[in-house]
């Protein structure tokens, strides 16, 4: 596997500059764009459509890049199985691949450090300040993007949501329906990474334990890989009944799915 662990390498430095280019393209439309909107358009004419070429150079620049980060990503063998699941594309793929070292997460405890989905004291771990993060604020942003393509295309992973959404209706009436949402996109990643964790470190040959919750909680309920790593919809039957019935009176949950779904499209 070294030589998929240099490629991945590569495929971070790929995505990293593809990054920069696109935060500074946008920077700069913005900024040419208020300059233009205070100037009189006939006397700007000519640099006006030279500053739109250069934009549009930019974007293919960015178009480039990922055409090159999903032709190396083709060539991992993990890529075909993350993206079986539905509503994880080759770009979302790529960049787990590209930024999670799997043989440093000895645990998944550590994947979900890593990826800013720990509890730490009871709470979801949150930056501290005059502290370093101990946690990736890119790939916490990245699985959220991840999750809520999940509701997007109703992946399997949706049912975690849809349980835990009602769960938390009963339960955190004090909490605010956004705070609920998010607690719920929450479950459903982690419960994924528990997936990913699992998958990833048995291709790579390496250990592979059981949850801290089943081997030393004695918790006996599993998440079934194999059914939820799939590319099949999520059917209204596969949800519980109560649950089902609540999900179809509130509107605001697809409202939520579509507001805060800014990760990569279905590929």
């Amino acid at each position: 596997m070294a030589k998929f662990k240099t490629k991945r390498q590569i495929l971070r430095a790929a995505l990293e500059a593809r990054e920069r280019f696109q935060q500074e393209r946008i920077r700069a439309s913005n900024s040419i764009g208020a300059i233009l909107r205070g100037a009189d358009p006939s006397s700007l004419k000519s640099e006006r459509e030279r500053l739109e070429k250069l934009l549009e150079y930019s974007q293919k620049l960015e178009e480039i890049y990922d055409s090159f980060t999903q032709s190396v990503a083709k060539e991992d063998p993990l890529i075909k199985q993350l993206t079986a699941v539905r509503g994880v594309s080759h770009t979302s793929a790529s960049k787990i691949l590209a930024y999670i070292d799997i043989q440093k997460a000895a645990t998944v405890s550590k994947l979900w450090r890593f990826c800013g989905y720990a509890v730490i004291n009871g709470q979801a771990e949150k930056p501290q300040k005059g502290e370093k993060r101990h946690y990736s604020s890119r790939m916490k942003k990245y699985l959220y993007q991840i999750g809520s393509q999940f509701l997007r295309n109703r992946a399997r992973y949706a049912l975690i949501y849809y349980v835990a959404r009602y769960r938390y209706e009963r339960e955190r009436p004090d909490w605010t329906p956004m705070r609920r949402h998010f607690a719920a996109i929450r479950k459903m990643v982690k419960v994924y990474l528990c997936h990913l964790w699992e998958l990833w470190r048995e291709a790579e040959g390496l250990p592979v334990r059981p949850l801290y919750a089943h081997e030393r909680m004695g918790h006996s309920f599993i998440y079934d890989r194999e059914w939820f790593w799939s590319g099949d919809e999520l059917k209204d039957e596969d949800l519980p009944l109560e649950v089902r019935q609540w999900a179809a009176s509130r509107k605001e949950l697809q409202e939520m799915a579509e507001e805060n779904g800014n990760g990569d499209k279905q590929a």
